[in-house]
């Protein structure tokens, strides 16, 4: 009896050591977790599952234990559950799918979708297509500081949505140190975050802070600089001096990013994706890195992100530095391409005989730039590295060095599809250049050098990409490049821009931009935007001329009539703040009101024989005239739009009127080109020729083009900095510094509406839309500002000198 108890307690002991040996992990362990969808709530959903969609448009059902995701329309939709997990540990998700006309976007994928918890998100290898039952899986590591995860079973992803049906069944998560596929680590913000905790009213209170840096950036830049720019520019300083003076402003260049980074941590998408790629290219991912998987990057910015991810891993940064030294890290890169930028407009300067002073200020206006600074070290975004590769092609093409230009876009092509954006002014100004002012025989050498470049920059970009081929056809760069032009099907993206103006962020851009209304509607929307427009130009005005009269000893005068604009401007912020719903309202009736006083104006004050005198001879008259003119320009330009379209049966969309204006923009870009031949001075070593036409096109198509991003300006800012050094012309330098000032208002903005808590508290909220409407507003203005004083200027070309 003895040896009988005795035997079954071994034989209960063997069995118990058995099972907790299944449980506890290892190769060909038993899951953690086995979801066999066998319970189902009042839904018709797995029991603790919960579905989350972005266009609410989706069919999901569960019978037999599988589960069925179907959308028609473009759509990021996902099955999500929370599980425990222990912090750094090695987990495989797994499931089998089935795919029906899966299309676009991230395909049919396992992710972990952990982003409105602790900010990190991961996905498996996209299904596209058709396919029967294929098993995928989906390793990762968790971050020491988490002990839960959310499970999503998804058709999609962030901003990148897809259409089509998928099937999961036998859904499990089990610990592993093997997988079929490579470990992605998650990467959480920090523990110590509250964010969650705080109410509505301090979320918004962040605004009043954001209000007052851009007020302490705009009076740095408009008084401090633009305002001493003669006394600063003709200091004493030597070469040794200067380049002192260049070591100090790199060093608080640094120190105030390093600050930025460890307050802000970054973009939590963009810097979730920047680890994430590095370290699927540092693991030998290349063939399959893009292999049906949709990424907005090219494959140049991979391997740079591979290469930084090798070097973290070889010094152990990425085990013993913190969050806030790895994400610093990876803002590197364009933290040195501002550093490049300043050495750049630094050695231009000098070469345009400019003094050491005016080299180093323009330096300091790069690397201390509050938009730059804000880019580089809060945000983490690489729009410095873009512009570094499109100014060395500019340099390259100025000296005369076609090929080497050619080699260079490539790069920028390489780094950010945005690069060919200005690849049309590029193709204008090889073109137009070719054998300009030179004996005929050189025009075949030309010609040949520019078809050189351009087969140089295709083999190079077809060379980079081929090691990204896998299974994908030999042009699948091509294809990636058509599909992410189209990826973000929107009017505007946190661009604050003129469409942005209308009330287009984030509209879909097929919409009809007078949303269907009458001739009524056209004209009342008009006038809202006049008045969101001309309320901010009156104030600026009525300040400047404030100041002036002052300076004259008059202040009555000009206290009465800033007084008035002021009490007028409250009233119209306290009745729009108070009732929001006649917010559109109150801006119509100040549009109609200002658009009539300007109108009244120009038909008393303007000599309509001598206008032309009238406007060249005077900048406030000219200034004047061109508001006024603008204003009803704007008005009857909308009623002829909104009368063609009537008339043709065919709605005028965002994309079509954007369409529109980037051909107007481009017309624009060859009008500087013809004007620079009729000034006897278009061949390639013009100093600010490519500068100046990349910055008016560009800046144009960002105001009125569609599918644009709040970064997508940001270029501009530093072609200006060039054409200053070129043409010592003030209005360029302060169009930059206006540019500078939205652009710094716009990407703080944009980051913060989309930060953790605050995306649901303030966006779209009173406080976010006059941010909104303000930005915007500024944004419009400072282009219009620089299209007319750009305009003015080409205008003096060959009639004795030009306007400054």
């Amino acid at each position: 009896m003895k040896k009988r108890t005795c035997a079954g307690i071994i034989a209960l002991l063997m069995a118990a050591a058995l099972l907790l040996g299944c449980v506890g992990g290892g190769e060909g362990s038993a899951a953690l977790f086995d979801f066999d969808f066998s319970e189902l709530s009042s839904d018709g959903l797995p029991l603790g599952w919960s579905i989350v969609s972005y266009e609410n448009r989706y069919h999901a059902s569960c019978s037999g234990g599988v589960l069925t995701i179907s959308t028609t329309v473009a759509d990021d939709c996902r099955l999500v559950h929370i599980i425990p997990v222990s912090g750094s540990t090695r987990y495989v998700f797994e499931a089998d799918v089935q795919t029906d006309l899966v299309i676009g976007g991230q395909g049919a994928t396992l992710s972990i979708d952990n982003y409105s918890i602790d900010g990190s998100y991961i996905y498996s290898e996209g299904v596209y297509g058709t396919n029967d039952w294929t098993h995928i899986e989906l390793a990762f590591l968790t971050d020491s500081k988490q002990d839960t995860v959310q499970l999503a079973l998804r058709l999609g992803g962030y901003s990148n949505q897809t259409s089509g049906t998928v099937r999961f069944r036998n859904v499990t998560v089990r610990s592993s140190d093997t997988a079929n596929v490579s470990f992605q680590r998650l990467s959480v913000r920090s523990a110590d975050d509250s964010s969650s905790d705080k109410s509505t009213e301090q979320y918004e209170g962040y605004f009043s802070l954001i209000f007052w840096e851009t007020v302490l950036a705009a009076a740095v830049l408009l008084y401090g600089v633009y305002r001493s720019r003669e006394r600063i520019e003709q200091s004493a300083m030597t070469p040794k001096k200067k380049w002192i003076l260049f070591v100090v402003i790199v060093a608080v260049g640094l120190v105030i990013r390093f600050s930025l980074c460890a307050t802000l941590k970054g973009h939590a998408t963009d810097m979730n994706c920047w680890i994430a790629w590095g370290n699927q290219i540092a693991d030998g991912r290349l063939s399959t890195f893009y292999d049906g998987t949709w990424y907005d990057y090219p494959p140049g910015y991979m391997l740079v992100l591979g290469g930084l991810t090798l070097l973290l891993r070889l010094f152990g940064v990425t085990s013993w530095g913190g969050e806030t030294l790895i994400h610093f890290c990876y803002m590197l890169p364009a933290f040195l391409c501002d550093i490049g930028c300043g050495i750049l407009v630094m050695r231009f300067a000098e070469e345009q005989k400019r003094s050491e002073a005016t080299g180093l200020l323009l330096c300091g206006l790069v690397i201390l730039n509050p938009a730059v600074m804000y880019l580089s070290g809060a945000w983490g975004q690489i729009d410095s590295i873009l512009t570094f590769l499109l100014l060395l092609a500019f340099d390259a093409f100025r000296k005369d060095r076609r090929i080497l230009c050619g080699l260079w876009f490539a790069l920028a092509v390489l780094t950010k599809w945005q690069a060919l954006i200005y690849g049309p002014v590029l193709a204008i100004a090889y073109l137009a250049t070719i054998g300009t002012e030179r004996d005929s025989k050189r025009r075949g050498a030309d010609a040949c050098k520019t078809a050189l470049a351009v087969i140089v920059a295709v083999l190079l970009i077809f060379a980079v990409s081929l090691p990204f081929r896998g299974s994908m056809s030999l042009f699948w760069i091509v294809e990636r490049f058509l599909s992410a032009s189209s990826g973000y099907d929107y009017a505007t993206v946190e661009g604050y821009n003129f469409f942005a103006l209308l009330g287009a962020n984030w509209r879909n851009a097929s919409v009809d931009l007078f949303n269907g209304a009458g001739i009524p509607g056209a004209i009342l929307q008009t006038l809202n935007v006049i008045g969101k427009l001309l309320l901010p130009t009156a104030l600026c005005t009525l300040l400047i001329a404030t100041w002036q009269e002052f300076r004259k000893q008059q202040g009555y005068y000009a206290l009465t009539a800033l007084g008035f604009t002021g009490f007028t401007s409250i009233i119209i912020y306290i009745v729009a703040y108070a009732f929001p719903k006649m917010e559109s309202v109150v801006w119509m009736l100040y549009g109609a009101m200002a658009a009539i006083g300007l109108l009244g104006w120009m038909l008393q004050h303007v000599p309509w024989k001598q206008l032309k005198s009238f406007v060249s001879g005077n900048d406030t008259a000219f200034y004047g005239t061109f508001v006024a003119l603008a204003s009803c320009g704007v008005c009857v330009s909308a009623l002829v739009l909104w009368l063609i379209c009537g008339l043709f049966g065919f709605s005028l969309t965002y994309t079509a009127f954007g369409a529109l204006m980037i051909a107007l923009s481009l017309l624009g870009a060859g009008w500087i080109f013809f004007r620079f031949a009729k000034a006897s001075r278009l061949r390639a070593g013009d100093p600010e020729l490519l500068y100046l036409s990349a910055a008016c096109f560009m800046a144009w198509v960002f105001t009125f083009g569609h599918y644009m991003h709040e970064r997508y300006v940001f270029p501009v800012l530093i072609f200006l900095l060039f054409v200053y050094a070129a043409s010592q012309d003030r209005r360029v330098l302060l169009a930059m510094l206006l540019l500078t000032v939205s652009t710094f208002l716009n990407e703080m903005v944009a980051m913060y509406v989309v930060s953790e808590g605050a995306i649901n508290a303030i966006r779209g909220g009173d406080r976010h839309n006059l941010f909104l409407a303000w930005c915007s507003a500024l944004e419009v203005l400072a282009t219009l500002y620089l299209t007319v004083s750009v305009v003015r200027r080409l205008c003096a070309f060959g009639k004795g000198g030009e306007a400054k």
